[in-house]
């Protein structure tokens, strides 16, 4: 592996008696960024020889960091479940060159990746400009090549606002646009009518440098491709398709609420859920983005109001409301979902739904094995009303109990479940409506 820098360095110091330092000097620095385009894969560590400058999820990028313009071997580690140390999945040999960016994009597999290297000359504003600079990427694997047209507010996609034409892993050279509002458009490549996306308009500011870069869509996205604008920070942020609504999963989590219908219009004339019952999941419910509220009402009477819930949802987004509690204490928590499957683990959440339990601890073993004094739980005190995070397992069997917080009391488990490499699984923790001393867990695929 090519250290010259670190090695170079070393000589000099052994050579000392000579009076003078071999490290040879630099004439500049240049900027360095890595971008994960490896769908379902974890995070990727980005390095320069052996020093970490970077973690990347899919769909996102690291800060640009600058670094002398000599030739490093530039390396990709990632951490899979059970190991003690990180596996190198791929080592790309690079010069660095003053006054010019480079992005390396990690495609392909985890299992055969490729890296390529997108190149521009880095970007300096005096302070005077009232333009911006935009670079295009495409690391989308699954679409072929695309036309991106980059069109001013009130304009349609044409020949006078093509920005790119690209293949996969391509790059085009960047552009200059005055300050405003554009719209993004992508089409296959040379038909024109064959959208394969299309953003809502958005403000540009002058002076700075943004990447757009295409990704194929994962599970959280609602179209299948995903557009991402990168800053030089390595801030990421998702266009949303014009085209598509966020959807609303609504979840009925109260054992005494009786079945519902859902209104989402003040009028309570737009019935989304018809007839919910408890434990229930409905259907996916597309709506505009903005702030609306949820009425539940008892079936076919929407003159009896059983709860509200002002939502607030966002284009390009996926949430679940939940109502839960009992004898007449009821409330709703608004969660914007985490659905995207990971190759490399199996994902474990859970939702507590349980008013007769406000607070619990949740175990998770291995089969036959029992929660003894000496046993800890993955989670401690997960209140009413609250989600945990996405649990990375390794696939296989393992087994579920909920206990009183602080306490080994079980409510519920042992509870089997298998679960395999790229599950997504979310677990409620609902009220017993027989039994309010136990729970009962209800997993959703």
């Amino acid at each position: 592996m090519k250290r010259l820098p670190i090695l170079v360095a070393l000589a000099a110091s052994l050579l000392g008696a000579c009076g003078e330092s071999a490290l040879p000097d630099p004439s500049g620095k240049g900027n360095v960024s890595a971008i994960n385009a490896i769908p379902a894969s974890p995070s990727i560590s980005f390095l320069i020889e052996e020093r970490s400058i970077g973690n990347v999820g899919y769909k996102t990028a690291s800060a640009a960091t600058p670094f002398d313009d000599f030739s490093y071997d530039f390396n990709f580690e990632v951490q899979y479940l059970g190991d003690t140390e990180p596996t190198r999945i791929a080592t790309q040999e690079w010069q660095v060159e003053a006054d010019r960016d480079f992005v390396f994009v990690v495609g392909g597999t985890l299992d055969n990746p490729t890296v390529t290297v997108w190149e521009s000359d880095e970007r300096e504003w005096g302070g005077s400009e009232t333009e911006f600079e935009l670079r295009l990427g495409h690391a989308a694997g699954s679409f072929g090549g695309v036309d991106v047209y980059f069109v001013p507010e009130g304009d349609v996609a044409g020949p006078n606002n093509l920005a790119g034409t690209l293949a996969y892993l391509e790059t085009a050279d960047a552009n200059v646009f005055a300050e405003g509002s554009y719209s993004i458009v992508a089409t296959a490549a040379g038909v024109i009518n064959d959208v394969v996306f299309q953003s809502g308009d958005l403000a540009y500011t002058a002076q700075t440098t943004l990447l757009v870069a295409f990704f194929d869509g994962d599970e959280n996205d609602l179209t299948p491709i995903a557009v991402r604008g990168i800053g030089s920070g390595g801030s990421a942020f998702p266009y949303a398709d014009s085209r598509t609504s966020p959807t609303t999963r609504f979840v009925h989590a109260s054992a005494d609420l009786g079945a519902v219908d859902i209104y989402d219009d003040e009028a309570l004339a737009n019935r989304v859920v018809e007839n919910q019952a408890f434990g229930n999941i409905s259907a996916e419910v597309p709506r505009a983005a903005g702030t609306w509220t949820a009425t539940y009402t008892p079936p076919n009477d929407n003159g009896v109001i059983l709860l509200e819930r002002e939502v607030n949802t966002v284009d390009g987004t996926r949430i679940s409301i939940y109502a839960y509690g009992l004898s007449g204490e009821y409330d709703t928590t608004a969660i914007l979902r985490d659905e995207r499957s990971v190759s490399t683990a199996a994902l474990l959440r859970f939702f507590q739904a349980s008013a007769s339990h406000s607070s619990v601890d949740i175990y998770v073993e291995e089969p036959g094995k029992t929660i003894d004094d000496d046993a800890s739980p993955e989670i401690i005190g997960l209140s009413l009303g609250d989600v945990t995070g996405n649990a990375a397992l390794l696939g296989g069997d393992y087994e579920i109990s909920v206990t009183t917080n602080g306490e080994k009391t079980v409510l519920d488990g042992p509870f089997p479940i298998s679960l395999a490499l790229g599950d997504v699984i979310e677990v409620l923790i609902l009220d017993d409506p027989l039994d309010p001393a136990i729970v009962e867990l209800r997993p959703i695929p």
